[in-house]
């Protein structure tokens, strides 16, 4: 199986935080480790116990000294509305009216869902969103 290490400052969330001083609810390596088989995590933890796992031949992507975190979990969004983000309005109907029902009636084109799809997904992946529900009304 093939295996990868990523070397950074490693920061994981071990339980819901319980307020700002809760130090219990993370664990945080300033030179850290996650270490991945198969494309799954096996451990976490600071890199030179964690390097000791991987077998010698172990690809190292090294993010120092970038912060890796778990993938993001964004619970509310609104794909048909991507292409009109930010745009302005005044009062709620008057936006969904100029704006928001006109893009949505876009998505009746396959080719326009598509493309406003590889988009969304490129946006959410480049701000660490890994998981997002997907509903369409």
């Amino acid at each position: 199986m093939t295996e990868r290490l990523i070397r950074g400052r490693v920061l994981t969330f071990v339980s819901e935080p319980q307020g700002i001083d809760d130090t219990a609810s993370y664990r945080y390596f300033e030179d850290g480790a996650v270490f991945l088989r198969g494309g799954k995590i096996v451990e976490t933890g600071d890199y030179a116990e964690i390097r000791k796992l991987a077998g010698a031949d172990v690809e190292i992507c090294d993010h120092r000294p970038n912060l890796v975190l778990p993938g993001l979990i964004d619970t509310h969004l609104h794909f048909p509305q991507t292409q009109a983000i930010a745009s302005y309005g005044a009062q709620l109907l008057e936006w969904l009216n100029t704006y928001i029902f006109v893009e949505e009636q876009k998505f009746a084109r396959a080719a326009h869902a598509a493309a406003v799809a590889e988009r969304f997904m490129d946006e959410l992946l480049s701000n660490g969103t890994t998981t997002a529900p997907c509903t369409l009304r």
